[in-house]
C-alpha cells in the first residue's frame, strides 16, 4: 500500500497537486488550469464500474457513478457507463439489432437521454441524439415482437389441444366400432355355417347393420373432421394477425439497422476524445489561512499550509505541493476508518498519514496505517495463508518500528505482538510444502500469536475510547 499521499503532475505547467477522490473541481496552484478530478480517477472509475458489470451489479455500477459524475459532466465516456448501468447493458457496440434491447431497457434508455441535459453537449452530443432517435424504433419493433409472439403461441397452444381432442374422438370411434362389429362378424360367420332357411334373412340382417355401421362411423369421422376445420379457423386467423405483424416489423428492422450503421459512424475516436483544460484566475482575496479553521501542515515538509476556498485546495507555501480541500474537512480520522472498513486501504492510508502529519502521537492513526500496510480491516482478519510481498513486509516492518517509538513503555508490548504475528506468518509461508510437520507447527505458534494480538489489540481500543 501508499506510503505517501499519491501526486498528479499538472499537465499545463508540469505542477504537482495531492488531490483527494472526494474532489469534484480543482486548479493547479501554479498556473491555475482548471481540472475535473475525472481527469486523473476517471479511468480507476471506470474500471471498477466494468468489474461490476461483469458480476451483473448494474445498480451498484450506477450508484458509483451518481456519487461521481458531475452535474455538468459532457464526458463521453462516463456519460456512456452511465447510460449503459441505467439500462442494464455493457455496451453499445453490439445492439445492431433491435431485439437485443428490450422494452425497458429501451424506455429507461430513452428517457434518460431526454431528460439529462448531460446528453446533449459535449462530443458525444451527435451520438447520444442518433442513439435516442434509434429507441422508439427499438420500442416499437419489440413491442410488435412480443405481440406476434403472443400470437403465435396461442395459435400453437390451440392447435395442439385441437389435435389431442381430435385424436381422442377419432380413437373413440374406432374402439366402439371394434366392440360392435367384431361380435357381429362372429355370429355372421356362425350363421353362415348354419343351416335351415331362416339363416339367409338373418344374415341379411346382420349384413345390413355392418353396412348402416360403417356409413356411420363415415359420417361420425366427417362431422369431427367438419368440427375441427371449425375451431381451426381461430388458430388460422391468430397466425394470419401474426403475420400482419411480421410485415410491420420487417421494414422497422431495416430502418434500425441504417440507424446504427450511421450511430456508429458518430461514435467518438478515441483521438477525439480530449482532456479540456479551463484557464483560471487565482483570486487573492480567495486565500484564507488555514488556522482559522484547524492546525494543518504539509506531510511532506511540515509547513503550515493555506486554504483556497474558491479551488478547493490547501497549498503548502513552503513546498508547494497541493492538497485536496477534503483531506481536511470534516473528522479526517473517522473517514479514513470508514475507508478502511470498506476494504479501501489506499485512500484510508492517506488520511492516517494527513491525521500524523498534525498529530504525530496519535496512536489510532498509527495502527491504522499498520492495518493498511497489510491489507487488513482489523487483525482478526490475519490468516497464517496470507502473502505478503516484500514491499508490503517492508511497509509493515517500518510502520511497526514507528509504532514503536510513539507508544508508551507499558503499551510497547502491542506493536512487538504485531510483529510476532507477521513472523509467524512469514514462517508458514517459508516452509515447503510437503512437509506438513512444519507446516502445522508454525500455523499453531500463529494462532497463539494472533489469538494474544486480538486480546492486546481490544484492550488498547478500549483504553483509546475511554480516555
Amino acid at each position: 500500500m501508499p506510503a505517501k499521499l499519491k501526486s498528479y503532475s499538472c499537465s499545463n505547467c508540469g505542477g504537482v497537486l495531492n488531490v483527494d477522490r472526494d474532489e469534484d473541481v480543482f486548479d493547479c496552484p501554479f498556473c491555475g488550469a482548471r481540472f475535473d478530478v475525472m481527469d486523473f480517477h476517471k479511468r480507476d472509475i471506470l474500471d471498477e464500474v466494468q468489474e461490476l458489470w461483469e458480476r451483473k451489479d448494474f445498480a451498484a455500477a450506477k450508484k458509483k457513478l451518481d456519487n461521481v459524475l458531475p452535474a455538468d459532466s459532457d464526458d463521453y465516456e462516463l456519460l456512456c457507463a452511465y447510460a449503459l448501468s441505467i439500462a442494464n447493458l455493457t455496451s453499445f457496440t453490439n445492439l445492431d439489432k433491435p431485439k437485443k434491447i428490450n422494452l425497458i431497457q429501451s424506455d429507461k434508455l430513452y428517457e434518460l437521454l431526454e431528460k439529462d441535459e448531460r446528453y446533449s453537449s459535449g462530443i458525444g452530443a451527435p451520438y447520444f441524439a442518433k442513439l435516442s432517435e434509434m429507441l422508439p424504433i427499438a420500442y416499437e419493433y419489440n413491442t410488435l415482437s412480443g405481440k406476434k409472439f403472443t400470437l403465435t403461441k396461442r395459435a400453437d397452444e390451440l392447435k395442439a389441444k385441437l389435435d389431442k381432442e381430435k385424436s381422442r374422438k377419432m380413437a373413440g370411434i374406432v374402439y366402439r366400432g371394434f366392440v360392435f362389429v367384431l361380435p357381429l362378424i362372429y355370429v355372421f360367420v356362425l350363421l353362415a355355417v348354419a343351416a335351415g332357411p331362416w339363416v339367409l334373412w338373418v344374415l341379411l340382417v346382420l349384413l345390413g347393420v355392418i353396412v348402416g355401421g360403417g356409413f356411420f362411423t363415415k359420417y361420425r369421422y366427417k362431422k369431427i373432421e367438419d368440427e375441427y376445420q371449425k375451431n381451426m379457423s381461430q388458430c388460422y386467423e391468430l397466425r394470419a394477425k401474426a403475420r400482419e405483424l411480421t410485415d410491420k416489423m420487417e421494414p422497422l428492422e431495416e430502418s434500425y439497422k441504417i440507424a446504427f450503421k450511421e450511430l456508429e459512424e458518430l461514435r467518438p475516436k478515441p483521438s477525439d476524445i480530449k482532456k479540456v483544460t479551463k484557464e483560471y484566475k487565482l483570486q487573492p482575496d480567495s486565500i484564507v489561512r488555514t488556522a482559522e479553521l484547524m492546525n494543518a501542515t504539509c506531510s511532506k515538509c511540515g509547513g503550515a499550509m493555506v486554504l483556497d476556498k474558491s479551488r478547493k485546495l490547501y497549498v503548502c507555501k513552503y513546498c508547494g505541493i497541493a492538497y485536496g480541500y477534503s483531506l481536511f474537512f470534516g473528522d479526517v480520522k473517522q473517514k479514513a476508518y470508514e475507508f478502511l472498513k470498506e476494504g479501501d486501504f489506499a485512500e484510508a492510508d492517506k488520511r492516517f498519514l494527513q491525521v500524523l502529519a498534525n498529530y504525530p502521537d496519535d496512536l489510532d492513526a498509527i495502527r491504522g496505517r499498520i492495518l493498511c500496510a497489510g491489507g487488513w480491516r482489523a487483525f482478526g482478519e490475519m490468516k497464517v495463508t496470507d502473502k505478503l510481498t516484500e514491499e508490503q513486509l517492508k511497509a509493515l516492518r517500518e510502520r511497526i518500528d514507528e509504532a514503536k517509538e510513539h507508544f508508551t513503555d507499558k503499551d510497547t508490548f502491542y506493536p512487538a505482538k504485531i510483529s510476532m504475528v507477521i513472523n509467524y506468518m512469514k514462517q508458514y509461508g517459508d516452509v515447503p510444502d510437503g512437509n506438513d510437520e512444519e507446516k502445522s507447527a508454525a500455523a499453531e505458534d500463529f494462532n497463539s500469536a494472533l489469538r494474544d494480538l486480538i486480546d492486546a489489540d481490544r484492550e488498547f481500543r478500549t483504553r483509546q475510547i475511554n480516555s
